[in-house]
């Protein structure tokens, strides 16, 4: 019975453990999601959006733009105060420690 158990503890040694992601060194890919993917506020309103960022290599770098004009604001949430009456595509650009990048955009309608 005992043999039994030794080979069970080689088999998972020597073939399952090294199958496993995390011990070769893979991680799970970089990934984003805004929400809400999009939204009518009216003029002088706020607009939230959050973020869902996993995988990657932590910690993350947040840049977000307004159309291609790039905003101050580096954290995952923002809360937009929308002045104008107009279609703003709200993008933002996820990087992790590793270097590798993540982008969504979510499209806010602001009604005069």
């Amino acid at each position: 019975m005992k043999r039994h158990h030794v080979w069970l503890g080689i088999f998972l040694l020597v073939f399952v453990i090294p199958m496993h992601p995390r011990a070769r060194g893979l991680q799970n890919p970089l990934s984003l999601r805004l929400d809400p993917a999009q939204q009518t506020v009216e003029e002088g309103d706020n607009a939230l959006t959050t973020t869902a960022v996993s995988g990657g290599t932590q910690p993350y770098k947040y840049e977000w733009y307004d159309g291609s004009r790039k905003s101050t604001v580096t954290r995952p949430n923002v809360v937009w105060v929308m002045r104008r009456a107009s279609v703003h595509a709200i993008k933002l650009v996820v990087t992790d420690a590793a270097g590798s990048s993540v982008e969504a955009t979510v499209q806010v309608s602001v009604r005069p």
